[in-house]
């Protein structure tokens, strides 16, 4: 029998294995072709049918090629040789197999890991854990995960060490900013001296409670995806850096996230990593306003809303807005260099 081995797979049954499902989303890799914890009982048999009923396969088949691939042989010797036990699945369904069974095993010790971190800060409720165990995809743990990750100490939390935070809860209940004032003043002490001071420490509060709160990071997200537009300028720099104009198309551009070319971000993150150009994302005022409406429905109705707005206007511009740029940018760059070993 010819003997396969992994230097003789072929490319575009390995590249198979870099395409990006949207169910599964875009923001974290799932490539990965390592094999890791390998889960027993009912964990894999949950994984093995939900694999199953989205590639339409049986499930007895997935299971075959993952035992193969867990044992050491590789993707054109399983589709080669062992069409008997696969059911005649070729390279693509195999790499297909592989790339989802992966993902959904990092996304169980995600989670497991994920509970056991929160435990320990002794955190965990029965209602946080359900909810880590239901989420479908790694993006939606880490939402979940995101209150709970170990961070430097922000103008928030001095302000909770400073017993603001039932103030911040007084900000749902009264209707005015009078109302707000008079409360203000019962949390007067030597390191919150004035009405004021206790005010913005309470607006601090609240701003960070909603960059925290997962299901306004996971809209939000999915509004930068479909809806920012990416923008680039040439830095200070340019004109000393870029003397042969390389990049000279993009010291003045404008396009649509999700209608970007992969050959075109990339060539913005070389110009911006060679510090010729400056490159962020924005909302045209619709969407924006969309996001700030979207948010402002967790408030009363009542004589607060100019409060209200302005809480919510710090939250997103100080603490959500700039961490989801990130994640949208690196999502972008994982999906172009995706793309482009594919086209080898």
């Amino acid at each position: 029998m010819e003997e396969v081995t992994n230097c003789q797979e072929n490319k575009k049954a390995n590249f198979s294995l870099y395409k990006i499902n949207k169910k599964y989303g875009t923001i974290y890799n799932t490539n990965s072709i390592t094999i890791r914890k390998k889960y027993k009982g009912n964990v894999m048999e949950k994984i093995y049918k939900t694999v199953a009923d989205e590639l339409k396969i049986p499930v007895d088949k997935v299971e075959n090629t993952i035992k193969l691939l867990d044992d050491g042989a590789t993707i054109p010797f399983v589709a080669r040789y062992r069409k008997e036990v696969t059911g005649n699945l070729d390279e693509v369904q195999i790499g297909d197999i592989l790339q989802k069974v992966e993902y959904l095993r990092n996304l169980e010790e995600r989670k497991e890991e994920v509970i056991r971190l929160i435990e320990e800060q002794g955190k965990l409720t029965e209602e946080l854990r359900s909810s880590i165990i239901e989420a479908k995809i790694l993006q939606e743990v880490e939402d979940i995960y995101f209150p709970y990750r170990k961070k430097k100490k922000t103008k928030a939390d001095i302000a909770k060490e400073r017993g603001l935070e039932p103030l911040a809860e007084k900000f749902y209940i009264a209707s005015n900013l009078e109302e707000i004032q008079n409360l203000a003043k019962d949390f007067i002490t030597e390191e919150v001296p004035t009405v004021e001071d206790a005010i913005e420490g309470a607006m601090l509060i609240i701003a960070q409670n909603i960059s925290e709160k997962a299901e306004y990071r996971e809209r939000i997200r999915e509004i930068y995806l479909k809806y920012s537009i990416i923008e680039s300028k040439a830095s200070k720099k340019a004109a000393e850096l870029d003397e042969k104009k390389v990049y000279n198309d993009y010291y003045e551009y404008s396009e649509k996230v999700e209608k970007m070319p992969s050959h075109r971000i990339l060539a913005l993150n070389r110009g911006e990593k060679e510090d010729i150009l400056t490159v962020h994302l924005r909302l045209e005022d619709s969407d924006r306003e969309r996001i700030e409406n979207m948010i402002l429905k967790e408030f009363p109705k009542n004589d607060l809303v100019v409060t209200y707005k302005e809480i919510i206007k710090d939250s997103l511009d100080r603490l959500i807005v700039p961490s989801i740029e990130r994640e949208v940018r690196n999502a972008l760059t994982e999906r172009a260099e995706i793309e482009s070993l594919a086209a080898i």
